[in-house]
């Protein structure tokens, strides 16, 4: 809500003349919005200075100098047809100021079509302006063209402002004009008000009507137990915990998957493993994996519909070169980092690629340069590039990652004194590592302004790794049986943080069941979009802002580990596991036995049959996409990798 001193403007509609515009003045005090004003950030600081249209998202604040109620002009004009934001600049030698004045413009004379996400319908588009070029074409009053603009703010309207808002317009009549030409002229612009609120009123709504930024962060391997907020005692990771304390850590998150690729797939595509295209880490050489489909949707597609710049830097692994499923087939403006996931096992490397085109990297024996830092640094730039908003942002980090060699992190020598073999003082730096480029995203945000407007998410792509040295070392997994690879609570259960401020409740936890698939409706609701109708998750906002979430709806997932299809379902306190199909299904109690030790499905076959149930009818049988014929031939001659009728093969842990 506002502060006291902060009050939105609540004209519905509020008429302008181009020789009347109100402008910001240097009177006007911080903090107070004063109704039919907007108060614009200096043209310096706008993106668009060099364009009369503003973007979409742009956050042009009344009180923003005062931390007050931000009123975002692109949200409430731009769920109409007609109107769009436009720029009225002036010099500051003409008006002694460098300031831009804001309306919503619905000028007869060459209408602007908004391209809001919100009212894209060309039906809408066109019933709005049909009167209006019919109008033109009759020959309406050229001065009446020139002079009005609508400047809409879509707020709360009475009668008693819309007859202030048409008042001018008579008063315009008496002076002279047209009679029958200003009854039908108000005529016109009520009706097109009427339409604009109806398309406005029946869109799908955002948060409070804020479509913030999304910034999704994914470690790569990362144990539950590596972090201080959630227990790690070894570790030190004071950005991720002060992202914790700023908003809500979940305590019953899963993985889409218990390793890489397919994880990937149900966090992109909103799809469980019974029902996703990419159900393993199945690899096609020389480069890429098993891709998604031409039909399959993601977050990014949907996001990008819905007017977000969409960004990924970091690791893909969803398919390599020309196979139709890289990051820019599948909703993502803007790649760089790695398109398979072989690849980025290899933080030295001599290349990496830049939406399709291929980048070479300068190594040498005396200087080696991360790819990591890399791309950190494009991660940062692309929020600087897109700070008008609004944008979704996906880190695919691939730290902390192996290959766990000394040569693969910038500096050990912290860990010099500690007695720790070189793979756990490589393990211990990158996590200390992505800890501190967690801290460069979130200090970006602030520096930037756009910390209060971005919805920041937290996770790993699956449970921490089944690796001795590590995982006991460390404590990764906690007390949890299993490890990446399994369909276990330690190969499944991942953290996950969501930091959105003064929304999130600061330093909260939720024991709410969340899952990748859940992002996908997550994002739909924050942007204000309808979610896929092909999705098996729901919006965790309800939980992100403290309301209560079903507890006992089931998750499900499954794995083909040899020929053998591997099944998991938790559903409430209930975990059911089956280790084959043609083998009983085992039941753990997780609130009383969170270490699965203890088998208890004799003692209750209606949750074994329960969960019987939800096993079967959640797998759907899928046909593995075929390689493009084009590049088969590439692959032929090294075909003991390869399976001639699919074109890929399994393999391990990646």
């Amino acid at each position: 809500m506002p502060p006291h001193n902060c009050v939105r403007p609540s004209a519905a509609i509020h008429t302008i003349h181009r020789t009347e515009t109100h402008r910001v003045r240097s009177e006007d005090r911080p903090g107070e919005c004063i109704l039919g004003k907007t108060v614009a950030k200096p043209l310096r600081e706008c993106p668009a200075r060099r364009s009369l249209a503003i973007p979409r998202g742009e956050n042009m604040a009344c009180c923003r100098d005062a931390g007050g109620y931000e009123p975002r002009p692109t949200t409430n004009c731009s769920m109409s047809s007609i109107p769009s934001i436009v720029h009225e600049s002036r010099s500051r030698k003409q008006h002694g100021m460098n300031r831009s004045t804001i309306i919503c413009a619905a000028a007869y004379h060459e209408p602007r079509i908004s391209r809001s996400p919100r009212d894209n319908s060309s039906d809408q588009r066109e019933r709005v302006l049909a009167p209006v070029r019919k109008h033109q074409s009759a020959g309406g009053p050229a001065a009446l063209n020139d002079k009005i603009r609508i400047a809409c703010f879509l707020g709360r309207d009475s009668s008693d402002q819309r007859e202030r808002a048409f008042s001018r317009v008579r008063k315009h009549q008496l002076a002279g004009g047209s009679a029958a030409w200003g009854k039908r002229i108000a005529g016109l612009l009520l009706g097109a008000v009427f339409v604009m609120l109806a398309v406005h009123f029946a869109a799908p709504k955002a948060v409070g009507g804020e479509r913030p930024n999304i910034l999704l962060i994914l470690a790569d391997d990362l144990g539950i137990g590596d972090l201080g907020c959630y227990g790690g005692r070894v570790l030190k990771t004071p950005n991720i915990d002060r992202l914790a304390a700023e908003g809500m850590r979940f305590t019953r998150a899963y993985s889409g998957a218990s390793v890489c690729a397919p994880s990937r797939c149900s966090l992109l595509t909103g799809r469980h493993m019974g029902r996703a295209t990419v159900r393993g880490n199945w690899e096609v050489f020389p480069e890429g994996q098993f891709p998604l489909k031409s039909d399959d949707q993601t977050v990014a597609m949907l996001l990008r519909k819905a007017g977000y710049a969409t960004g990924i830097c970091g690791k893909w692994g969803l398919g390599g070169p020309g196979s139709g499923s890289e990051p820019n087939d599948k909703g993502f403006d803007f790649f760089f980092g790695y398109l398979c996931q072989r690849h980025a096992h290899r933080y030295v490397t001599d290349y990496l690629y830049r939406n399709r085109e291929r980048i070479a990297i300068e190594q040498s024996p005396q200087r080696k340069t991360n790819a990591h830092t890399l791309i950190a640094d494009e991660s940062i730039d692309f929020i600087r590039r897109h700070r008008a908003g609004p944008w979704f942002l996906f880190c695919a980090w691939t730290l902390p990652h192996g290959i766990y060699r000394a040569d693969q992190v910038p500096d050990l020598t912290k860990y010099a004194g500690t007695g720790w073999t070189e793979k756990q003082k490589v393990y211990a730096a990158m996590v200390e590592w992505l800890d501190a480029d967690v801290g460069r995203l979130l200090a970006a945000l602030k520096q930037l302004d756009l910390d209060r407007n971005t919805v920041v998410i937290f996770a790993s792509d699956n449970g921490g790794l089944n690796d001795a040295q590590i995982a006991a070392h460390f404590g990764s997994r906690t007390e949890m049986r299993g490890a990446k690879g399994d369909l276990w609570e330690g190969g499944l259960r991942v953290p996950m943080i969501a930091r959105w401020p003064g929304r999130i409740p600061q330093g909260r936890t939720t024991d709410a069941p969340a899952a990748f698939w859940d992002l996908v409706p997550t994002a739909a609701e924050l942007a204000g979009t309808p979610p896929p109708e092909k999705t098996d998750g729901i919006s965790l906002l309800p939980a992100l802002l403290g309301k209560p979430m079903p507890a006992d709806r089931p998750l499900y997932w499954e794995q083909l580990h040899g020929t053998k299809l591997q099944q998991a379902v938790r559903i409430g306190p209930w975990k059911g596991y089956r280790n084959a199909s043609d083998e009983p299904i085992e039941l753990y109690h997780l609130e009383s036995d969170p270490s699965e030790r203890n088998n208890v499905a004799a003692e209750h076959p209606d949750i074994v049959a329960k969960i019987a149930e939800i096993m079967k009818t959640s797998h759907v049988d899928i046909e593995a996409p075929k390689p493009d014929p084009r590049i088969w031939e590439k692959y032929r001659e090294d075909n003991r990798k390869l399976d001639e009728k699919t074109g890929w093969r399994p393999t391990a842990q990646n």
